[in-house]
């Protein structure tokens, strides 16, 4: 729930991305005047957004990112001095991205993940990781629909390959 708003990443984080720590009294309102989808759409129509606030709202998203990348580090490294990495699997994804401002597939501002359709939502991570496979990233789109499948041909020990038009074969 790290990248779900509010976003209050730790100071650490805040100045890797931002540059700086914001005072908590300055995060909670970019967050209550931004964070709201509802009232991120009356600014929108007010003409009335700071593109600067909104820039340090995505910053704030950004660094709760990187919290979780670090999070995942120490699961990785633990399962390394544990002697169990090279017998497990990680399939790290996301059921839904974010809209920060962006503008959706209807030409609309919109902020959050509620009432819309954007690339911003629609555009998650799917990592899978093993030492047997290779490291390279691959930069086709792979549909999520098939994870389920996905799930199956990992509990059955098969090896599954999945497609950027969605569909994948065993």
């Amino acid at each position: 729930m790290d990248t779900h708003h509010p976003y209050y990443p730790a100071p650490a984080y805040q100045r890797e991305v931002l540059g700086e720590s914001l005072p908590y009294r300055e995060i909670k309102r970019i967050n209550d005047e931004f964070g709201n989808p509802v009232d991120f759409i009356q600014q929108v129509e007010r003409d009335t957004v700071d593109e600067g606030d909104l820039e340090t709202l995505r910053g704030l998203y950004a660094a709760e990112v990187r919290a979780v990348d670090d999070q995942l580090s120490v699961l990785l490294d633990r399962l390394e001095r544990l002697g169990i990495r090279d017998e497990t699997l990680i399939i790290v994804t996301a059921d839904h991205g974010e809209n920060l401002g962006e503008t959706d597939a209807y030409g609309r501002r919109r902020m959050g993940h509620i009432d819309s359709m954007s690339d911003a939502l629609l555009q998650v991570p799917l990592v899978v990781a093993h030492p047997e496979l290779e490291g390279d990233p691959v930069t086709e789109w792979a549909s999520l629909t098939g994870l389920c499948d996905l799930f199956e041909a990992v509990a059955s020990g098969e090896s599954p390959v999945l497609f950027g038009d969605g569909t994948h074969t065993r």
